[in-house]
């Protein structure tokens, strides 16, 4: 009979070693569960940012795509306004120079050398300058018969 109980209590030991480990083992799985579970969330909210990050992207090329149309828009209209002035600038010039063409024909005095006239001293009058002089009304009055005793206040001749 001593035989049975060493059975028995080798299956008593085997029984509760199996035990020990169906616990550990139910431990392990527990702690496996855990983890799946805490990945799981860690990727659900990787998902979210990823999708929060896209949108902000998003959003961010929109605002730039209308931030560089706004400004190419700009800058067309400024340009177009740059050509109009400039247009207008160059037509004035040609206005201003064909005046002043024809201002210098009909200035001319003499058509061969096209010359302009200018102020200055006529090579005519060897004695005058471009000085304004009084013209008295008396200057042609004379006084006594003849050429040489003929004058006009201190000059009177004689």
């Amino acid at each position: 009979m001593c035989g049975g109980g060493r059975r028995r209590r080798a299956a008593r030991a085997a029984a509760k070693e199996q035990a020990r480990l169906d616990q550990l083992a139910i431990d392990n799985q527990q702690i496996i569960d855990d983890n799946n579970a805490l990945l799981e969330i860690k990727a659900a909210e990787q998902e979210t940012t990823l999708s929060n990050l896209n949108k902000a992207q998003e959003t961010i090329v929109a605002g730039q795509n209308e931030a560089t149309a706004n400004f190419a828009a700009a800058r067309a209209s400024q340009q177009a306004s740059y050509a109009a002035e400039k247009a207008r600038i160059e037509q004035q010039n040609r206005v201003n120079q064909s005046v002043s063409q024809s201002l210098q024909v009909l200035a001319t005095k003499d058509k061969k050398k096209k010359k302009v006239p200018m102020a200055g001293k006529d090579p005519s009058r060897k004695g005058e300058g471009n000085q304004a002089r009084y013209n008295s009304p008396t200057k042609d009055l004379r006084v006594g018969f003849s050429e040489r005793e003929g004058g006009v206040g201190v000059n009177l001749g004689g």
